[in-house]
């Protein structure tokens, strides 16, 4: 088990309100047509940008889950992993109907987005778990 104390109620809401807000903007922003002579990103920097967005997407609904039950399950990493990667490629798909250009390249970049927040997620979790409340490694 965890040695982090139960989260409150506002924790979980401001966890909640920051994850699922930060969702509907990258929902808008991925579907708002740019026009081509309007290159925000230069050439190859939308694969970092898609990284990060769903990086950051994927860390925050697992800080979410963390804030909800103290601890988060690998039944819960799997459901949240594999619904990031659902939306990625919903989300590709769907550009295609607001005149923006679907990748694979870019739900690659998104799958390794996700990939990466729950490994640091995982990584994060099990070093906390193994960590007394006074700081110090327990030995095992």
């Amino acid at each position: 088990m965890s040695n982090r104390p139960a989260p409150s109620g506002q924790s979980l809401a401001r966890s909640r309100l920051l994850w699922i807000g930060y969702w509907l903007v990258l929902a808008v922003a991925t579907h708002v047509p740019v026009p081509r002579a309007a290159k925000v990103v230069p050439e190859g920097g939308d694969k970092v940008s898609h990284f990060l967005a769903f990086a950051i997407l994927a860390y925050l609904g697992i800080r979410y889950f963390r804030a909800r039950e103290s601890y988060v399950r690998r039944g819960t990493l799997v459901f949240w992993t594999l619904a990031c990667l659902a939306y990625a490629m919903l989300d590709e798909v769907l550009q295609r109907y607001t005149h923006r250009t679907p990748s694979v390249a870019d739900f690659l970049a998104d799958a390794a987005g996700v990939a990466a927040a729950v490994v640091l997620c995982v990584w994060r979790q099990r070093r906390s778990i193994h960590t007394t409340p006074a700081g110090g490694a327990e030995s095992e």
